[in-house]
């Protein structure tokens, strides 16, 4: 009985072992301890690619709102820290015309606008040294298209008298005469002016003249003029001299101031002064006519 006993008893133990063996083959291994990453961690640096110019402003001789020149003024601002080297101009939107090239960039390049008065829009773009190109910007300017206009002297004497020009000949005393009117020579419709003594005194003869005394009409300017006064040069045997005060260039009035004279040695002679203003150069509206330059 006691073998029986023992014999269970063993067997009991045999099995509670393989049963805590197998318990233990069971179980999951033990977790390692987490290890920190200490190693240096690189920050994202920034973008060094080129960022394209952005045009800022843009305006037609400095915002100017009407020009009687061709030739204008871009005047531009940027903002781009990539910088502006190039830049192109078209009246074309698209810059399909042949003129519409890069060139060096300026912040106020010259421009020559396309012929015939009107308004212009002017379309403007720049590109940096990386080839990026910017937005495109415009202004719009109106331009009047201006010409010289060569009138003869003579006929715009006439023509002005009738729009209240004065013209006025003095003479130094009554031996003096003072003679303007329009001739066909050197050139048809000059204007002649005459100072001449039919019977010398001591004095010669003198006359004084005022042509136009008026200002042309707002929008017309003076340019120049052909005077011949070759007939009004001294002589061997009596003086004949001028002094012709003439109109600013570029200003509106077209006063002139003449002194003509002569004085004779013998004056058993007569002595005559001729000077002739051949023709006079306006500057207007090239759709006008002359005329329209006397108010």
């Amino acid at each position: 009985m006691k073998n029986v006993l023992l014999v269970a008893a063993t067997i009991i133990v045999v099995i509670c072992a393989l049963s805590f063996e197998s318990f233990a083959q069971l179980q999951p291994p033990p977790r390692p301890r987490q290890q920190i990453d200490t190693s240096p961690r690189p920050y994202p640096t920034p973008s060094t690619s080129p960022t394209a110019p952005k045009v800022t402003g843009f305006a037609i001789n400095n915002a100017a709102s009407n020009t009687t020149s061709r030739t204008v003024t871009l005047n531009n601002w940027f903002l781009t820290a990539g910088g502006a080297s190039y830049f192109r101009a078209s009246e074309r939107s698209d810059f399909s015309d042949n003129n519409a090239y890069w060139r060096p960039y300026s912040s106020a390049p010259q421009w020559l606008l396309s012929l015939g008065s009107g308004q212009k829009t002017v379309y403007f773009q720049i590109k940096n040294a990386a080839g990026l190109e910017s937005n495109i910007v415009s202004d719009t300017i109106i331009f009047t298209e201006y010409k010289s206009f060569y009138v003869g002297a003579g006929d715009a004497y006439e023509y002005a008298r009738g729009k209240g020009y004065t013209f006025t000949a003095v003479a130094n005393d009554p031996n003096s005469e003072c003679v303007m009117k329009k001739v066909q020579w050197p050139q048809p419709g000059a204007l002649l002016l005459t100072t001449s003594a039919r019977e010398l005194t001591a004095f010669g003869a003198k006359c004084e003249y005022t042509l136009f005394n008026k200002s042309l009409r707002e929008g017309w300017t003076y340019v120049s003029d052909i005077i011949d006064n070759r007939h009004c040069k001294p002589l061997t045997d009596y003086g004949a001299y001028t002094i012709i005060q003439k109109p600013s260039a570029g200003s509106r009035s077209i006063t002139y101031k003449i002194r003509s004279w002569c004085n004779a040695h013998d004056v058993l002679r007569t002595c005559s002064c001729s000077i002739y203003l051949i023709n006079i150069e306006i500057y207007g509206p090239a759709t006008g006519r002359w005329e329209d330059a006397f108010q």
